[in-house]
């Protein structure tokens, strides 16, 4: 499965997963929230702090380790951007599909105010509204998602993340 398919899975589960939570609040949503920020400033500190035990000889030893270090916070700063773009995307696509509304989205900035699960949403849980109730099995299932997929072994994890994506796939 593509990588970026997996995060999507992921990501929606647990946008999902928190909309019903919280249900019928209307709560902000930032990919804050969901993705890990690198701490640049952290990573060049440590990067200074590498580089003051290599001598200054006049070798380029000093200047490949800076710049093969340099390489690498790029790469997490890439990394970081990515998959807030696929949080983003995701939720943008749970938005459009019908599953999600939001009252103020700022894809840009990352940040959707107002979100709540729609009634659409509610039936991808095998949730529907029925005589003025909220009925269903989803309460035991969504139990049963978070209970396997946060204790799975790594096969079971990519067993659900597949099952996840095809069945919010519609």
């Amino acid at each position: 499965m593509p990588e970026h398919v997996e995060q999507f899975s992921i990501f929606a589960a647990a946008i999902i997963d928190r909309l019903y939570d919280v249900f019928p609040i209307g709560i902000d949503l930032s990919s804050s929230d969901f993705v890990e920020s690198t701490n640049i400033s952290e990573l060049f500190a440590v990067l200074d702090r590498r580089l003051e035990s290599v001598p200054r000889d006049g070798s380029f030893t000093r200047a490949n380790i800076a710049s093969d270090e340099g390489r690498k916070i790029a790469d997490k700063v890439r990394q970081d951007e990515e998959t807030r773009s696929i949080f983003r995307g995701t939720l943008e696509f749970l938005i459009s599909e019908g599953f999600v509304r939001c009252t103020e989205p700022y894809p840009n900035e990352g940040i959707y105010r107002g979100c709540q699960l729609t009634a659409k949403g509610f039936s991808h849980l095998h949730l529907e509204f029925k005589d003025k109730n909220l009925g269903g099995e989803s309460s035991s299932v969504i139990k049963w998602i978070k209970g396997r997929f946060w204790n799975a072994s790594a096969v079971e994890g990519a067993v659900l993340v597949a099952i996840i994506s095809k069945y919010i796939a519609g």
